[in-house]
């Protein structure tokens, strides 16, 4: 009778244990079809022939740099994920790390603006009824708008807007998701100046500015896709003409206006700004962590500017002076690169110089990956900073100074018994008169000094912006 009951016993722990497999198989089961739906429906929503384009493209073996010139002149330089994305005032191109060309189209646009957002390109005409969205290596969609392009702005996530006159209003803003389908639209009597979409929220902030008795009435709205009866949020800025609003995340907005660089949370509530003083901006450029490079003052008429550079909190990191004028600025996590007449000067973000190297004929500069691609009258190049450049220093304070130093001026020719610089093992591009592109670094790095006192008040000096200008004359109120 016991060995029955034991028997009865091992009966029903091995229907428990099949008990517990089955439903431990089931649960998995579960989870599997799970993961396969959501993944079905992400790929409802990714173009897998444009990323195997990608892919493919990216992979394409090419001759390394220096690569030539095709032809048409550069206007801009920039990058889309791991790709070096160049336009011209006829076409637009893409490269891979070997040179290799990925995309190469006539974009027909009499005047290019470029966005860049993750691995997409926004591209359009500012003063026609044309944008384009291309992938790195194909175009995705194009619209053509019923008015004149004001302005436009691309996200990560494939949104896109952009903003255009109407016939019943002063401004219109139509935002398309990443299929290039309509999913917000708003339109007001009040210029609208910047654009910025959320890169990964259904969300975007912008710019306005009005003018009331002479004085400027600027002011930043954000929007929610799914609510179109108007804005979920707003702050003013009176007295101050906004030139810029940037979505940098979820909890921060920042904006810049002609006299300070403003950070708003989420909910356009003041959380820092940094004051322009005496000074005016002449342009700035920011890294992929959120800092900030500030050039300030106008050299034509002061012969030296400042350069202040901020975190992404608006605490000053650096502050020095230069006494040459400054072409184009660019930023990555490491360094600033200053862009002068044939010279660049690397830096870091505390002042300090890593390195100056001559280049002739610099035009545009675009760091990629510990990489810093630039053009010159001929050809596209790479310089490897880690080969020029010690490691970057990650100091929150400007480097000490007895007296007031700058990188060093545009040099015809490099120090005695100093070497010519071949970067990533390439010859240097021949320029035009037959001479092999002279490319030196300076012998000994250098620190920036800090400037001895804010500069003296000063007219606006054109145009700015992350290595282009603005022209404030443009935008005086009531003009």
């Amino acid at each position: 009778m016991a060995q029955l009951t034991d028997l009865e016993k091992v009966r029903r722990r091995r229907a428990r244990r099949r008990m517990v497999r089955s439903l431990f198989i089931l649960a998995l089961f579960a989870a599997v079809v799970f993961l396969c739906v959501t993944v079905i429906r992400q790929a409802g929503d990714l173009d897998l022939k444009t990323a195997y384009s990608d892919l493919r493209a990216g992979m394409a073996s090419g001759d390394g740099y220096p690569v030539s010139l095709p032809g048409g002149q550069v206007t801009e330089l920039e990058s889309a994920g791991d790709a070096l994305v160049m336009l011209t005032d006829t076409n637009l191109y893409t490269y891979n790390s070997s040179g290799g060309q990925m995309l190469g189209v006539q974009h027909g646009m009499a005047s290019q603006t470029l966005k860049t957002a993750r691995d997409r390109i926004l591209l359009y005409d500012p003063s026609a009824e044309k944008l384009a969205v291309y992938s790195k290596s194909a175009l995705l969609s194009s619209v053509t708008t019923d008015s004149q392009i004001h302005t436009a702005d691309l996200a990560t996530n494939g949104n896109f807007a952009v903003v255009t006159g109407a016939n019943d209003a002063l401004a219109r803003v139509i935002v398309y998701n990443r299929g290039a389908e309509e999913i917000f639209r708003f339109s007001g009597n009040t210029p609208i100046i910047s654009i910025s979409l959320a890169d990964n929220r259904d969300t975007m902030a912008v710019g306005f500015v009005d003018a009331s008795d002479g004085k400027y009435l600027s002011s930043i709205r954000k929007f929610q896709f799914s609510y179109q009866e108007g804005d979920t949020g707003r702050v003013d800025l009176p007295g101050e003409l906004l030139l810029m609003v940037d979505y940098r995340s979820a909890s921060a907005i920042r904006a810049l206006t002609d006299q300070r660089v403003i950070l708003f949370d989420g909910d356009l509530r003041e959380t820092a700004s940094f004051a322009f003083g005496e000074t005016v901006l002449d342009r700035y450029a920011d890294s992929p962590d959120g800092r900030l490079v500030l050039v300030l003052g106008n050299y034509d008429k002061e012969k030296r500017l400042s350069v202040v550079t901020l975190d992404r909190d608006f605490n000053e990191v650096g502050r020095f002076t230069v006494d040459y004028n400054i072409s184009g600025v660019k930023a990555d996590s490491d360094y600033i690169y200053l862009m002068a007449k044939d010279r660049l000067h690397i830096l870091g973000f505390d002042g300090a110089m890593a390195a100056s190297v001559q280049i002739n004929s610099l035009s545009q500069i675009q760091p990629v990956g510990g990489k810093l691609y630039y053009t010159t009258d001929t050809a596209i190049n790479v310089i490897d900073i880690g080969e020029i450049a010690p490691p970057a220093s990650s100091g929150k304070e400007a480097p000490a100074s007895s007296g007031e130093e700058s990188a060093p001026e545009d040099e015809d020719d490099s120090p005695s018994g100093e070497a010519s610089l071949q970067p990533s093992g390439e010859e240097a591009p021949s320029e035009s008169g037959g001479d092999a592109e002279n490319l030196q670094p300076d012998s000994e790095p250098e620190s920036a000094a800090e400037p001895e006192s804010a500069p003296e008040s000063a007219a606006p000096s054109g145009d700015a912006s992350s290595g282009d200008l603005l022209n404030y004359d443009d935008l005086a109120p009531g003009g």
